[in-house]
């Protein structure tokens, strides 16, 4: 319905497996790789697995394709059969008779068969897609066709494709013969976060697709939230994306357009996106094992904070300077603060100093609801307001822990957040200008796209501990999500946040319930931490 009005020869996300619109990334040109080796080599089995929707079998009829005369292939893609049908079914497709024949006379036409086309010096292989449907006793079987062989190699190559479950159906004492046999296996993994743009491009492309680009960048973040990066999900989602675009005369495909066919197939309640305006989140906190609800890509927020005041502070006497002026406060577009005192950090290396102001991280209702919680750092001051400068031999994780301490790790995924012109934490400049944001309660809470707000709990850097705080959320009844987000090359952090919170008001009755439960009570971080001492000296 759609092709002409984008311009495509064809549509480009169907989901039938078209060999030509096979994806040459790394992880399938291995596996291609390794069907071509194992076959030509005689290896004699070959297991290939893989999640649902992998593109398991576009790799099969991509490799029917390019096999040359002197390879016969039989496809089995039904395997809801027994052995004796699976027989027959491999002697019909090689043309042999069957008719009147039992297991035995079929087990002498396939020998004789075999033997002839290695005296062609030709190949014999049996491709079965779905494997796992295979019964035990038809698996037991194949494992009997191969033994179809001379004293130097196998006659017939077997190559099973199948879902993880078939791995785990091997380990069945019952089938450690046909386990042992396996020659060769290999497992096909979804797409990177980073990959699923360029795989949507190749597909418009191959379409004949020569305009600019269709989705959004926000929109591709969210096709790899909800899609988790299996292939067959990514064309459903867009296909039915552009459909929508074309319905409403739209050029292009947006953010909210995805969210809007996740939320029709059922996506985006089992995987919740991130489309944050703003960021904050209480230090990871002891309660550092939950369960992971959802998780998005590796990206950069696209915020739109507008200048800060850009004073550069050198000198001791510049800081007196800025302790007279400090009554001034600094435009935002999502939040206002007041500046309360000025703070240099120690000295660097050079001796000059960085300045930066401190305020309250939450307000004092907020502190005060904390208190009576018991929580003994409820009232914590965080650093912020005018960007610092960057000093040599310092490092990004330094400045962190002087601003933010407890909350470090938290601290460098919003400084990576509010510097957009950073792109890796691991690559600055001494005398760059940093901004450094305040936890506050309006950077916490974040207004999406549909009305609704988002407060943002915790940062970390291993997922398992991301995934147990979520956990423990969403036992009060709360829709928890993970972001993952790359703030240098070596360094992934796992930001945790709440969603769906209807208003404002709901959203800092949150806040406050997080207090009094722990979830957001800042909580001693290791300053020697594995990846954090990783950190390059800028």
């Amino acid at each position: 319905m759609y092709n002409r009005y984008f311009g495509f020869r064809e549509s480009p996300f169907s989901i039938a497996p078209d060999p030509r619109f096979f994806y040459s990334n790394p992880v399938y040109l291995e596996a291609y790789a390794n069907l071509r080796y194992g076959i030509e080599a005689k290896k004699g089995f070959i297991s290939i697995t893989g999640e649902v929707g992998t593109g398991k079998t576009m790799l099969l009829r991509k490799l029917m394709r390019n096999f040359e005369n002197t390879i016969h292939s039989v496809f089995i893609f039904n395997t809801n059969l027994t052995f004796n049908e699976l027989l027959r079914s491999i002697l019909n497709d090689l043309g042999l008779q069957t008719q009147g024949k039992d297991r035995l006379a079929m087990f002498d036409e396939l020998n004789a068969y075999l033997i002839e086309q290695v005296g062609k010096d030709h190949i014999v292989c049996l491709l079965i897609d779905e494997v796992q449907n295979l019964s035990d006793e038809s698996l037991e079987g194949l494992r009997l066709l191969s033994n179809f062989e001379t004293d130097r190699e196998k006659l017939l190559q077997i190559v099973m494709m199948g879902q993880p479950e078939f791995k785990e159906k091997l380990k069945q004492p019952s089938l450690r013969q046909l386990k042992q046999r396996i020659a060769l296996q290999f497992e096909i993994a979804p797409l990177k976060d980073d990959e699923v743009g360029s795989y949507i491009n190749f597909r418009l492309q191959s379409a004949g697709y020569e305009g600019k680009d269709l989705f959004h960048p926000e929109a591709i973040q969210k096709i790899a939230l909800y899609s988790k990066g299996i292939p067959r999900l990514i064309n459903v989602i867009c296909d039915n994306a552009l459909l929508t675009a074309f319905a409403a005369s739209q050029k292009t495909v947006s953010a909210a357009l995805i969210r809007e066919v996740a939320d029709d197939f059922g996506l985006a309640s089992k995987t919740q996106p991130v489309e944050a305006k703003n960021i904050l989140t209480a230090s990871p906190s002891n309660a550092e094992s939950e369960t992971l609800i959802s998780e998005v890509p590796n990206r950069t927020f696209q915020q739109r904070v507008r200048p800060v005041v850009n004073t550069v502070v050198v000198t001791f006497l510049v800081i007196l300077v800025f302790v007279l002026v400090s009554v001034v406060t600094v435009p935002q577009s999502f939040f206002t603060s007041t500046l309360r005192t000025l703070e240099p950090f120690k000295d660097t290396a050079n001796k000059t100093v960085l300045s930066v102001t401190r305020q309250n991280t939450l307000s004092q209702e907020t502190n005060a609801e904390a208190k009576s919680a018991g929580h003994k750092n409820s009232e914590i001051e965080f650093k912020w307001q005018h960007p610092v400068i960057i000093q040599y031999g310092s490092t990004i994780y330094e400045i962190a822990n002087d601003a933010y301490g407890a909350n470090v790790i938290l601290g460098m995924d919003l400084i990576k957040e509010f510097n957009p012109q950073i792109k890796n934490l691991n690559w600055v400049s001494a005398g760059q200008d940093l901004v450094l944001p305040a936890l506050t309660r309006e950077t916490l809470v974040r207004q999406q796209g549909d009305g609704s707000y988002r407060l943002i709990v915790a940062s970390y850097i291993k997922r398992t501990e991301a995934d147990n705080l979520a956990n423990r959320i969403g036992k009060e009844g709360y829709q928890v999500i993970i972001t993952r987000k790359r703030v240098s090359n070596d360094l992934l952090l796992h930001r945790l946040e709440i969603d769906g919170l209807k208003t404002v008001e709901e959203a800092t009755q949150s806040l406050k319930t997080g207090l009094k439960k722990g979830w957001l009570t800042p909580a001693g971080y290791p300053t020697n931490t594995e990846h954090a001492s990783q950190a390059v000296r800028y």
